[in-house]
């Protein structure tokens, strides 16, 4: 138990509680999650992507060859140690998958290497944890503008699968280390004067990064006359932005050029990929290259391109659009019983439902009817299931939809024919 009740109801919070930034992830939005999670391994070995379990650490080393000493103050120490080399927690999504990729010899396998991992990351900030769960999938081993292609079809394809609605794909450019600089030098000067009009994080840094994603800057009416990076970009980001454009228009996909679309991570270099609904980037989705990074860490050139979907912000904006899930995942039937009599009938109606391929739970203790119809509806259950001692009698049951609101008295040895016609079984 999380609490504790007290006589007067009183709510005295439990004294072992998570960290500052840690959450649990709770049963309905783990619902979306798995949703979301089932169809991203459908898709990816649809699309040729290896799946990859990688361990939750990586050499600390890594880090200090990418990260600054204020960084490097957030990573979290582990006791694991090999050959003399200290392991941290993963603090970044990739660069576990990068090591693996040269320790494991993924260059020598034919190009380009597709892999699928999971990637929990955690790190600590001040007093501040920060955890997140991302599903990376990366294109390694080879630079060509169709490697970035492939990745818009799947984006393409994963809206239609998760069923969102007036989806369209965002593409732009982070420019690279030799075109973006003289960008945010022009973009900044711009900045200057509105600085006062900037939210605290924003003023401190005042990134295009930084505001376009910014909830409260990114309105400001004074932005529509900013510099735009796609007038600052380089002949070789230039080329690589056209060709993955030209090639969406040959295969017919629609996008949008979005000069706001920027991604906050300092390895996003060159196009840069989104998905939008509804003119809003979705936050949780997201792709980009990170040939500089990759090729730092493995020395050696290596063109790599990741997209990234963080399961947490996924599953939370999944669950603010309402969107319908399919009873599979989750309770299809609730069974509510009242009395002695009752409970015994439902352990033998339970063990007929799970022998029908059902997905059904009745409560575990004795409460009211009333109160039983709620744990159901929170459960999100399709039917529900009532005995009464006068139904456990007369071998009848209450069948309620739990949408409509419709209840209906059957016999108990019709029921499964009945549900037939209600729910489909997987």
């Amino acid at each position: 138990m999380r609490t504790e009740i007290t006589d007067n109801t009183t709510v005295i919070p439990w004294k072992y509680q998570n960290p500052t930034g840690l959450n649990d992830v709770l049963p309905e939005s783990r619902r979306y999650w798995r949703y979301a999670e089932d169809i991203l391994n459908k898709l990816s070995t649809r699309f040729g992507y290896r799946q990859i379990i990688l361990p939750p650490f990586d050499p600390r080393s890594l880090y200090q060859q990418i990260y600054d000493q204020s960084k490097m103050n957030e990573l979290i120490e582990s006791n694991v140690e090999n050959n003399n080399e200290k392991f941290v927690f993963r603090s970044h999504p990739r660069i576990g998958i990068i090591r693996s990729f040269n320790e494991n010899q993924f260059y020598d396998w034919p190009p380009p290497v597709h892999v699928a991992f999971q990637s929990e990351v955690i790190s600590k900030e001040n007093d501040r944890y920060r955890h997140d769960y991302f599903y990376c999938l990366d294109i390694l081993g080879i630079k060509e503008p169709t490697t970035a292609a492939l990745v818009l079809i799947f984006l393409n394809k994963l809206a239609d699968e998760m069923h969102l609605k007036n989806t369209i794909i965002s593409i732009h450019s982070n420019g690279c280390r030799d075109c973006k600089p003289i960008f945010d030098s022009k973009f900044k000067s711009f900045v200057e004067p509105h600085l006062n009009q900037l939210c605290e994080e924003c003023s401190k840094s005042p990134t295009p990064e930084k505001i376009y994603n910014c909830p409260i800057d990114a309105i400001h009416p004074w932005l529509d006359d900013a510099p735009v990076l796609l007038d600052h970009l380089c002949p070789v980001c230039h080329g690589q932005l056209a060709g993955i454009l030209e090639t969406c228009d040959d295969l017919g996909l629609r996008y949008d050029l979005n000069s706001r679309f920027f991604i906050d991570t300092p390895e996003a270099e060159q196009t840069v990929v989104g998905l939008a609904t509804d003119d809003k980037i979705i936050p949780a989705i997201y792709g980009f290259h990170y040939d500089r990074l990759a090729g730092l860490l493995s020395e050696r050139e290596l063109g790599a391109f990741g997209l990234t979907i963080d399961l947490l912000l996924l599953s939370k904006y999944l669950e603010e659009k309402h969107l319908a899930l399919p009873y599979d995942d989750g309770v299809q039937i609730f069974i509510a019983q009242l009395g002695t009599q009752a409970k015994q009938k439902s352990i033998g109606l339970l063990q007929q439902l799970y022998q029908a391929g059902y997905y059904a739970i009745t409560a575990s203790e004795s409460c009211s009817i009333s109160q039983q119809l709620q744990v159901a509806e929170r459960l999100r259950a399709r039917i529900t299931l009532i005995i009464g001692q006068k139904e456990a009698i007369n071998d009848h049951i209450i069948m309620r939809d739990m949408v409509s609101g419709l209840q209906d008295e059957i016999y108990l040895d019709e029921l499964l024919p009945v549900l037939q016609r209600q729910i489909a079984i997987i």
